[in-house]
């Protein structure tokens, strides 16, 4: 048979955070494994740390060494009824968070309203708790959806929703799927007209740019004919006009009595052409 001191449960720290509820059922259900009034009071101040810790030194001995004024100093100071005011408003204000589940949002809508409302019957706090946990959905469609259905327990609002929840993400689902097969459908038509105006584009530029060419063609061929005339006017001008006059030649000098010799049997040598009398020396006259 095994021996049950050999069993031991490991108690959590409470540091004045956390819930004083949640720690303090913890702690009775701890302790009911076997623990006397004085292992209780030791586990107590043993599980004590942070800023709950300053409980064993700033009252008196008198409380330290008590259970019951011990856990009294406690939840006077961490107990949700001091705070029930605060937790009402953060029921009136909480709303679901970007990626929260509803399983997280149902959580914290019941732990805030065990604070906001500790001496509520089970019943009446079910009732509550509904109202605020449609509010705090956020979705306005949702929320009416889950109170069309009358829920009983928040429970029974959390497995609505999720229902719901669940039946939207798959209609979006679908229709996303529909949507995606007619953008696949209209795509060849769009491909079709994009192309037929790329075509159109095409013809247009092949237009414009022949008749550039065109203009183009006809300028040099222009400009040409001008650089001709320009480089064939200063020519005729540069080179002087000959004259269709040939230079004047002195008329051949021949002696009185040799022209007709010459004339007779000579004729295949050149003429005669005497030189040109000098001006120093004066003409031989022949008297007789």
């Amino acid at each position: 048979m095994t021996d049950a001191k050999s069993f031991r449960i490991q108690l959590q720290k409470f540091d004045g955070t956390g819930s004083w509820e949640s720690w303090w059922a913890h702690f009775q259900n701890c302790s009911t494994y076997k623990w006397s009034r004085r292992d209780k009071l030791a586990f107590l101040k043993g599980a004590l740390s942070g800023n709950a810790s300053q409980v064993l030194w700033d009252t008196g001995r008198s409380t330290t060494d008590s259970l019951s004024k011990l856990i009294k100093v406690l939840k006077s100071r961490y107990g949700g009824e001091r705070q029930a005011e605060k937790h009402k408003a953060e029921l009136q204000v909480r709303r679901r968070k970007s990626g929260e589940s509803l399983s997280e949002l149902h959580q914290d809508i019941r732990r805030l309203m065990a604070l906001a409302f500790p001496k509520l019957t089970a019943e009446a706090r079910e009732e509550i708790a509904c109202d605020h946990f449609t509010h705090a959905l956020g979705d306005p469609d949702l929320a009416l959806k889950v109170k069309e259905r009358l829920p009983k327990s928040l429970d029974e609002a959390l497995r609505i929703a999720l229902q719901l929840e669940a039946w939207t993400q798959n209609v979006k689902w679908d229709q996303h799927e529909d949507d995606r097969v007619v953008d696949r459908a209209k795509r060849p038509k769009q491909r079709n007209s994009a192309s037929a105006k790329q075509d159109s584009a095409t013809v247009t530029d092949y237009k414009e740019s022949k008749n550039r060419l065109t203009k183009l063609e006809t300028q040099m061929t222009k400009l040409h004919e001008d650089l001709k005339k320009l480089t064939t006017t200063p020519e005729s001008s540069a080179t002087p006009p000959r004259s269709s006059q040939k230079p004047p030649t002195n008329p051949p000098v021949q002696r009185f009595g040799t022209q007709a010799s010459s004339q007779a049997g000579e004729g295949s040598r050149p003429p005669f052409r005497s030189q040109p009398p000098s001006r120093s020396q004066p003409d031989l006259v022949f008297v007789g």
